[in-house]
């Protein structure tokens, strides 16, 4: 590969990088000659402004009003933070944990080209020791125990 084409290759790269809106600053420098160079990418952020966030239930959640849910820490046009998203996750979690259930709660961040983020946090619900099968519930209480049997060949 010759000098000229890596070097191209760098200015389309730092082309793109300038094209984003969320970045304030991109800089890429190269430094060595022929096989043996060393690439420094510098890349300073904007903040990242929330467009919307919405929160979906999953399992014994299915159909959650937006009545049931709780007061949300972030709101349209806060700053993106990834210690705002995990402490949300948390407050999720907290407001559908009961005895019985197990919670999971995930986040999901889209940045638009328009550098605008959309929040959307899952929140999965579902009884403590239950068990699919094959993607089917599965009723321990229907069926004869179960003997499994390990044999070893030498």
């Amino acid at each position: 590969m010759s000098h000229g084409c890596w070097h191209g290759g760098v200015q389309n790269d730092l082309a793109a990088l300038k094209e984003m809106k969320f970045l304030k600053e991109a800089n890429i420098s190269v430094e060595g000659s022929g096989n043996v160079r060393s690439v420094s990418v510098h890349l300073r952020g904007q903040a990242i402004p929330i467009a919307d966030v919405r929160v979906r239930g999953y399992g014994l959640l299915e159909g959650l009003k937006e009545s049931e849910i709780p007061p949300l820490t972030i709101h349209t046009g806060d700053s993106y933070s990834n210690s705002a998203i995990r402490n949300l996750e948390r407050i999720l979690e907290k407001s559908f944990a009961k005895d019985g259930r197990q919670v999971q709660v995930f986040s999901d961040v889209q940045v638009s080209a328009k550098g605008e983020a959309s929040l959307n946090f899952g929140v999965l619900a579902y009884p403590d020791d239950f068990v699919y099968v094959n993607g089917s519930p599965f009723d321990s209480t229907d069926h004869e125990p179960v003997t499994l049997v390990s044999s070893i060949h030498q």
